[in-house]
């Protein structure tokens, strides 16, 4: 049995968005097979606050305070690609609420605004009750 549960955040919208889907959707498949890879690395991992765990940051002040990212690259002729996944990291249920995913190049993410919108649904979920959660799949 897995340490960790990834769910997946559903928008309120009509129909229901599904950010961390549909950036998913949209990559290729060495992307989607080291995104896949780093999740199966976490849900063994009992800490991911420990220091030596790479593939997991949390926010603790700033812009994004209260937020978590997954971290994972490829290699791709010969090039390092960072990535990232915002979301919500929940240890007291062993839980992280995926919101979204972007590529990261210095200050550069695309897309640019990707952890600004994965904040915003994260106040609309712990402050208004707002979107749904689903086993990510």
């Amino acid at each position: 049995m897995s340490r960790w549960r990834f769910l997946d955040y559903y928008t309120d919208d009509e129909p229901p968005r599904n950010a961390i889907q549909a950036w998913y959707n949209r990559q290729e498949i060495s992307v989607k097979a080291a995104f896949d890879a780093t999740l199966t690395t976490l849900l063994g991992i009992e800490d991911w606050a420990d220091k030596d765990v790479r593939e997991f940051k949390l926010f603790k002040e700033g812009e994004f305070a209260g937020l978590g990212e997954l971290r994972f690259y490829i290699t791709d002729k010969g090039k390092k690609r960072k990535f990232r996944i915002p979301g919500i990291w929940r240890p007291e249920h062993h839980e992280f609420i995926l919101l979204g995913g972007c590529e990261k190049s210095g200050r550069i993410k695309i897309p640019q605004d990707a952890f600004e919108i994965a904040m915003s649904l994260k106040l609309a979920w712990e402050r208004d009750g707002r979107g749904s959660i689903h086993e990510h799949k």
